[in-house]
């Protein structure tokens, strides 16, 4: 007696959603749904239909390999010099380097209808968000993107109502030497390159990271009301897409631009606190207009590798759509 397997169909489930669309086959010019052969728990064999990934699925599961870029531990090592009466002695230390948040471009966006209300930090934890859709950066170019594959597009309208920034859902301190990595491209309005505000403290209009804050002055930051700023006239990134680096060792403050040192200042240490990207000291009038596809901090000051970590993150962003 032959033993015929079938399989119920539960019709009260969606048998499609985030399954993709079914592969058929043209079998004697006929359409023909594509079918594989699978052993259920039962012993018995069923045939199922074969259906394409969702390329929504496919982006997240690629992300999920390449969200570690820039986020590893690093290990620093540290020589002190110290001279005394007694003559000079040498000591070296191994230093742990953090990352403690990093925003990329092809991981942990939510988004409705082109407008990102969510970004999740890489190493988990911390997330920007934005609930007002007025203020919502959109994926890429006018919200034309796909989510996981183009950068932030934070828009400056010169209307406080409905320019662009996000909010942490915690606020970060950094306390002594810090690292943190920019990637962006930034647009001009109205022919001006003005207010990359990249990050900002919502109670404390004095600690920030921008450029061209003020005319004929570049990247700036500040903290505490002690800043250092780059003078530069008609402020423009050297670059179409910008490389940025910005480092605290101690009392010096230092900015990269796409590896190359451009400011290199005495700076306050007192602790750093940033809880928006977008705006600074909870006023919205004038806020960053920039493509961003990399943020990251780092709780120390790098220097082994300080250089791979930029390539890396500038081969990441080269792999964006928009």
């Amino acid at each position: 007696m032959r033993n015929i397997s079938t399989e119920i169909i539960d019709l009260t489930k969606s048998r499609t959603k985030n399954i993709g669309f079914p592969l058929y086959c043209t079998v004697n010019g006929v359409l023909t749904p594509v079918l594989y052969s699978e052993t259920d728990l039962d012993g018995n064999d069923y045939y199922k239909e074969v259906f394409l990934t969702n390329a929504k699925k496919i982006r997240a599961r690629r992300s999920l390999s390449e969200s570690s870029i820039s986020t590893s531990q690093l290990t620093e090592t540290v020589t002190t010099t110290t001279v005394r009466p007694q003559g000079t002695t040498t000591t070296t230390t191994q230093v742990k380097i953090s990352p403690v948040v990093s925003f990329n471009y092809n991981f942990g966006i939510q988004e409705t209808s082109g407008a990102v209300t969510l970004w999740n930090s890489a190493m988990g934890g911390y997330a920007l968000t934005q609930s007002t859709t007025a203020n919502q950066p959109l994926l890429g170019e006018r919200g034309a993107g796909k989510s996981l594959s183009s950068s932030i597009n934070f828009r400056f309208n010169d209307n406080a109502s409905t320019n662009d920034y996000m909010t942490l859902n915690n606020s970060i301190t950094l306390q002594g030497d810090f690292t943190m990595f920019f990637f962006f491209r930034m647009n001009p309005y109205a022919g001006a390159y003005k207010f990359l505000r990249l990050l900002g403290n919502s109670s404390d209009a004095t600690t920030f990271v921008s450029a061209s804050e003020t005319i004929n002055k570049g990247y700036k930051f500040s903290v505490g009301g002690s800043s250092v700023e780059q003078s530069k006239d008609n402020f423009k990134p050297t670059n179409e897409f910008t490389q940025l680096t910005v480092q605290r060792n101690g009392s010096t403050l230092i900015i990269r631009e796409d590896g190359v040192e451009v400011v290199n200042d005495t700076i306050a240490t007192t602790d750093f606190t940033f809880d928006q990207v977008g705006a600074i000291g909870g006023t919205y009038s004038s806020t960053i207009n920039a493509n961003i596809y990399h943020i990251s901090v780092y709780n120390g000051y790098i220097q082994t590798d300080l250089e791979r970590i930029e390539s890396d993150i500038t081969k990441l962003a080269a792999k964006a759509t928009q």
